[in-house]
């Protein structure tokens, strides 16, 4: 055997390592290039504020506790990616708030890992690598993942513990200290994002062990018990060290306000206002029941969504039985919260957790259909097929960035047939690019002009002679109408700009048509 030929099959066996170590290289050069290119949103205020209280506790030697131990419903979640990005902020204070985009989209990238270790682990090494692809290429994952530090940080530790926590229960050998350590370590995050996430583990964990012995046949039940208490003692180890770092509230609380804080937390109702589907408004208390399921529909790449479908009877034919714990998921998911009409709102993002093992099953479903009748013809068709969806997800984000995850699929004639329909910048998050455009058309005049917009104050960071207005009753020079707020200009103002991608309007520069007037409220 010569050694050209050794080469070319040691990079065959290698070939989907070498495909996923490129997928994961691609995306840090993505989040390194882009993570300052997007906007805030309203909600990363509240996620600033919690992360500041709880570096103030720790430098003031644990005095500055009074806004930690308050019973309010924003002490109520974890922090652990908020801190974690304003420590990275106060290191290297050229970062800005962008810090936090440059974590989020660091946690976007290890659910693209923990994504492929999951799919390799349920149904080989390229069932891992498709599955990675898909949630790269996902405009929902890719856009949250720069602008949303509390779901997708969730959803890459979900993942990424229940990984950990079926290889400890399912494995018949005892785990190694590496497994124990990542689910310690993955616990902890997700506890410390959202306490509930560790009923969502158990269950996760559950469902797919269920699978995973029929395809591998059942451990005792002495074993299985041992291991339960095992994962359980991990993960609460897991979860009271990140605790001490990222969510001490935990250890401030006395008993009577933690019993005061999980009654609240269990009436939880913060957030009154309206959500749009399919050209209505319906208020949050009369939200339909196929809501969620819709928008999680209509978002989803199609050829993710149809071979999501076809893995189903696949893993059934070829009795990869432990698949289908991964593509029970996100209907199960969906199920529960139809069955209990628990509140959700702005679109999906809730949910964003369900999305890596949606793409898990679609994964398998593109091998599976590329071994159908283990033909070159289906090889290279199913091939073709991947790569016009790659071209055309590729197409569809860079079109819309830094707005992806306004991407809608052709259930309802794609983004610009959602357009006043659905969602469309549903954070509001081009309130920085407008504001980018109207700082370039002031004068060099050095005087400070007044800007009314309804989306979040971090975004006037960048931006010293732009003065936030929060009334718009209020004088203002300028006003940036977002979709999310209105969706049509009111009279008696110029627009002097526009900020559009495909064609659709993400925001409209405003200014008085005449000036030493208070304006109409622009939204």
């Amino acid at each position: 055997m010569t050694n050209d030929q050794t080469s070319g099959g040691r990079l065959l066996r290698h070939a989907p390592e070498l495909a996923v170590f490129i997928i994961i290289l691609a995306l840090l050069v993505l989040c390194a290039l882009t993570f300052n290119s997007y906007g805030f949103t309203t909600d990363e205020q509240n996620g600033l504020w919690r992360a500041s209280n709880i570096i103030d506790f720790y430098m003031s030697g644990g005095e500055d506790s009074a806004e930690l131990t308050a019973i309010r419903p924003e002490n109520f979640y974890g922090a652990m990616a908020d801190v974690l990005a304003l420590w990275l902020q106060r290191l290297f204070p050229a970062l800005g708030l962008d810090s936090r985009h440059l974590v989020s989209g660091l946690f976007g990238v290890i659910g693209v890992y923990y994504t492929y270790r999951l799919g390799e682990h349920l149904g080989g090494r390229w069932v891992g690598v498709a599955a990675a692809a898909f949630l790269a290429l996902s405009p929902m994952w890719l856009g949250y993942s720069y602008m949303n530090l509390k779901d997708v940080p969730f959803g890459t530790a979900l993942i990424a513990s229940s990984f950990y926590g079926l290889r400890v229960m399912g494995e018949a050998s005892p785990p190694r200290w590496t497994i124990l350590l990542g689910l310690g370590i993955w616990c902890g995050a997700l506890g410390t994002s959202k306490l509930t996430g560790i009923l969502l583990l158990g269950f996760c964990v559950l469902v797919l062990l269920v699978f995973w012995l029929i395809q591998n046949g059942w451990l005792s039940i002495r074993t299985l018990v041992q291991r339960a208490f095992l994962c359980a003692g991990v993960g609460l180890v897991g979860i009271i060290i990140f605790s001490i770092a990222f969510w001490p509230q935990l250890y401030l609380y006395s008993p009577v306000q933690t019993f005061r804080a999980v009654l609240q937390f269990l009436n939880y109702d913060p957030w009154r206002g309206s959500v749009l589907l399919n050209g209505a408004f319906f208020d949050q208390d009369n939200v339909p029941r196929t809501y969620l399921a819709t928008y999680v529909l209509i978002t989803t790449p199609l050829l993710a969504l149809a071979l999501y479908i076809f893995s189903i009877p696949a893993s059934l034919l070829d009795r990869r039985y432990a698949m289908l714990g991964a593509i029970a998921l996100p209907p199960a998911f969906l199920a529960i919260q139809w069955a209990t009409e628990a509140q959700v709102y702005n679109g999906s993002r809730q949910f964003l957790f369900i999305i890596p093992f949606l793409c898990v099953g679609a994964g398998y479903g593109l091998v599976a259909l590329s071994r159908i009748g283990n033909s070159m013809l289906a090889r290279y068709g199913t091939l073709a097929v991947f790569a016009v969806f790659a071209a055309w997800s590729v197409y569809t984000i860079a079109s819309l960035f830094p707005y992806q995850y306004s991407a809608y699929n052709l259930l309802v004639g794609g983004t610009k047939g959602a357009e006043n329909r659905y969602y469309i910048d549903v954070w509001r998050s081009a309130e920085r690019e407008g504001l980018r455009a109207i700082d370039a058309l002031l004068p060099d005049d050095g005087k400070r002009y007044r800007v009314y917009a309804c989306g979040s104050q971090l975004n006037f960071e960048r931006f010293p002679r732009l003065q936030p207005v929060l009334d718009p009753n209020q004088p203002w020079d300028y006003a940036l109408r977002l979709p999310r707020c209105s969706l049509t200009n009111p009279p008696g103002l110029e627009v002097i700009g526009e900020i559009r991608r495909q064609g659709i309007l993400f925001a409209a520069l405003l200014k008085p048509e005449r000036a030493g007037k208070v304006p109409p409220d622009p939204q």
